[in-house]
């Protein structure tokens, strides 16, 4: 019956068995399970976890037609009537769970060994790095990402401040994370050694941030003041005009040059070219009517 791996209990074995040899090596077999397993291995030299593992089948040597396994044989095989060997199945269960219990121990073994690895590559980046470094190298990229998105996010002067906009943390293990206004927790891994920003942007770009929200909000009713005040220096149908493509677009100020769309400034230089246009109209009027008459 096949052991189940995650039911095997890996402290009975001692913290030093991987590095067990020879005669340690063959006390401890002989003490966990019996002298006839310790016997297979020492006859083929397996002195050790690492030469045991990588051993395909211990009992391979039973097939050998030698004198030296003649004994081991018989003591661990059932003998048939027509000269052949059974192997005990006690046998069979005892190296089958030594393998499993030290392959279990092993891999716990790599896994203790990455772990100290990393947490050693962390300790040694803080160590280099200190954690002010980390914290106003973080900021300046939020400095130049803000910059760089003002249109995407339709703010003009998007910049967001620490403790206003945000909380930036630094952990004693060497992680980081954001929290921004509106609660979300927004985690800051490492690329080459450096924190990226690429959950910070995605979080003002596809989440609905209600901080965001209500700064965009802000800039419209800014937009829309500033309008207003312009509009009311105008007359009725070129300050309707206004506020009317203000509405039509969604940055406020940035407005199309367009015949219906014009700025305050084209709007009186067409009013001033137009009552210019008139009267030279009206001069040649009433020069044709002077000629007509002579």
């Amino acid at each position: 019956m096949a052991i189940n791996k995650t039911n095997i209990d890996t402290n009975v074995l001692p913290p030093d068995v991987l590095s067990l040899m020879d005669n340690q090596f063959y006390d401890f077999i002989r003490e966990l399970t019996s002298s006839n397993e310790a016997e297979i291995l020492k006859l083929q030299h397996i002195n050790n976890v690492n030469a045991f593992l990588l051993t395909k089948n211990p009992l391979e040597l039973l097939e050998l037609n030698s004198s030296d396994v003649q004994d081991i044989r018989k003591r661990i095989c059932f003998e048939l009537e027509n000269k052949t060997f059974v192997v005990k199945p006690g046998i069979k269960s005892n190296l089958q769970y030594l393998h499993d219990l030290f392959c279990k121990r092993m891999d716990e073994h790599v896994k203790d060994i990455k772990k100290k690895t990393k947490l050693s590559q962390a300790t040694q980046e803080s160590a280099t790095e200190h954690p002010d470094d980390i914290k106003a190298f973080i900021l300046r990229s939020i400095k130049r990402c803000c910059s760089d998105n003002q249109d995407i996010l339709k703010l003009r002067d998007f910049q967001l401040q620490e403790t206003e906009h945000f909380t930036l943390s630094l952990t004693d293990d060497g992680k980081a994370f954001i929290i921004c206004k509106c609660g979300e927790k927004i985690n800051l891994y490492k690329f080459r050694g450096k924190f990226q920003l690429s959950n910070f942007y995605r979080h003002y770009k596809a989440s609905s941030c209600s901080m965001l929200e209500n700064l965009q909000k802000e800039e419209e009713e800014k937009n829309y003041r500033m309008l207003s005040a312009i509009a009311s220096t105008l007359p009725a149908s070129d300050s309707r005009t206004l506020l009317l493509a203000s509405a039509q677009n969604s940055n406020g100020l940035d407005i199309p040059n367009s015949p219906s769309t014009s700025s305050p400034t084209e709007l009186s230089t067409n009013r001033t070219s137009k009552r210019r246009a008139d009267t030279e109209n009206s001069n040649n009027i009433v020069s044709t009517s002077k000629k007509q008459k002579k």
